[in-house]
């Protein structure tokens, strides 16, 4: 169900990102380490494709006859800069970084757009609907998603999800006794 939001180990999610991109890890002889990142409160079937799209794209623009690096790390964040100390107001804030060809920083804001590709050579496949996809999905789960980009030196794909998804109420019945 799209709608459902779990406690779901990011990890164990991950993992299954990794073995689905098994074979093109090997082919790039990619090194990917993650961080032992936080349960969070999610919807497990968006954000799936999320970290599908994003390792995804950091195995897919890399430079040619340099082994991907992909890093995935997390620190948590109080929003306004740390005056609110409440749960509900932090943020898990996840980071992938890659040592890929990078894109040009005036243009982080763009790529989360439909359709938008930079690369428009051929040398890399893809509709360019993933990012505009994975923008939506963090913002479903009411979170950000930025980019740090430099050309060449790879870029940085920065997600913020609430530690806390505020919580759907359900209108409990009374047991028919």
């Amino acid at each position: 169900d799209k709608s459902t939001y779990v406690e779901t180990n990011i990890n164990a999610l991950i993992d299954d990102v990794l073995v689905e991109l098994d074979e093109e890890i090997r082919t790039k002889n990619a090194k990917i380490s993650v961080d032992k990142l936080p349960t969070l409160t999610v919807n497990p079937g968006l954000i799936k494709p999320l970290f599908q799209n994003l390792i995804g794209n950091a195995l897919k623009y890399s430079k040619k006859d340099v082994p991907p690096l992909i890093t995935i790390s997390y620190d948590n964040v109080n929003q306004l800069n740390g005056k609110s100390k409440e749960l509900k107001d932090k943020y898990c804030k996840i980071l992938i970084q890659d040592n890929g060809i990078g894109f040009d920083q005036k243009y982080a804001e763009e790529i989360f757009g439909m359709f938008k590709r930079l690369h428009h050579n051929t040398e890399f496949q893809g509709t360019g609907i993933g990012l505009a996809l994975c923008k939506k999905i963090v913002e479903q789960h009411r979170g950000y998603i930025s980019a740090r980009s430099r050309v060449n030196e790879g870029s940085t794909f920065i997600i913020s999800l609430p530690l806390q998804q505020k919580s759907e109420t359900v209108p409990v019945t009374p047991e028919m006794n």
